[in-house]
Formats: structure tokens, C-alpha cells, sequence
């Protein structure tokens, strides 16, 4: 399998669970089609507890608040211990609070875990949040700029 499959990590938009499996299957399955298997640092129930949601294993996709979905998306990325973990606007389905609480999350996890995060939003708040910011418009890049501390 190609390696880089283990190192890159996607959280999508909305949580594109699959919706016949419970948070629990979710996470575990993406274990298993990475190929990380037994060889990643948590397992599904620790990813699922460190995004606060261990009491929703047996929950199916429809059974969970849009927050709760995006942070099963999460732990399902984290399950490959990626390297680098993309996120296309993880907040933008999601109410500014829901979506601040998710953020604070993500920061939260890759001070822990220890990944490169880069972060694609139309929200200028959000990309506020980190280091720098790269603006793209048709495909080019129109500015680079360091986020002032």
C-alpha cells in the first residue's frame, strides 16, 4: 500500500460517515482500509474519548448532532496517525459555536497527537486562528501572509 495513504489524513466538510456503521465502525474501518490496523498509536474507543464522544460508540451517523458527526470525521482521520491532516472547511456546516468547539478540538489534538494541519475556509476568523495564511483565487496564489501573534 502506498505510504501516503498513512501520512495524509482528510476531514471533510460534512463528516461523510458511513451511515450504516456506528462511530465505533467508522473509526475502526478507516483502521483497517489505511492499513494501520493495530499499528496506530490509539484505537478507535481512545480516538473516539479524546474527541469526547465515548459514550457514542454504538451511535449511527444519523443518530448524532452535526457537531458530533464532524468530531467522529475527526477521530476517523486521526485513526491512520497522519503526518499531515488536511481539513476542508471542518466548520462549515456547523453553527459558530459548534464550530469554535471543533477548532478548539483539532488545536487541541495536534498539540497532543503531533501533525501539520492545513486548514481550507472561506472564513477569514478561522484562518485567523493559525500561523499563516495562503489566499487562492482561480487556482493562483493572490497573497501569503504570517497571521501576527
Amino acid at each position: 500500500m502506498d505510504q501516503r495513504i498513512q501520512r495524509v489524513a482528510y476531514v471533510f466538510q460534512g463528516s461523510k460517515l458511513l451511515p450504516t456503521l456506528t462511530a465505533f465502525e467508522n473509526v475502526a474501518f478507516a483502521r483497517w482500509a489505511t492499513g494501520t490496523g493495530q499499528n496506530g498509536e490509539h484505537s478507535a474507543e481512545e480516538l473516539l474519548e479524546l474527541v469526547g464522544l465515548d459514550a457514542k460508540l454504538d451511535a449511527l451517523p444519523g443518530e448524532l448532532s452535526g457537531g458530533e458527526a464532524q468530531r467522529v470525521g475527526i477521530a476517523r482521520a486521526l485513526a491512520q496517525s497522519p503526518e499531515l491532516l488536511l481539513c476542508d472547511e471542518p466548520t462549515g456546516q456547523l453553527d459558530s459555536r459548534t464550530g469554535a468547539r471543533v477548532l478548539e478540538l483539532i488545536d487541541a489534538l495536534r498539540d497532543e497527537i503531533g501533525f501539520t494541519l492545513v486548514t481550507a475556509t472561506h472564513d477569514r476568523e478561522v484562518a485567523e486562528r493559525y500561523g499563516r495564511v495562503v489566499e487562492l483565487q482561480d487556482g493562483r496564489v493572490m497573497s501569503r501572509e504570517p497571521v501576527a501573534a
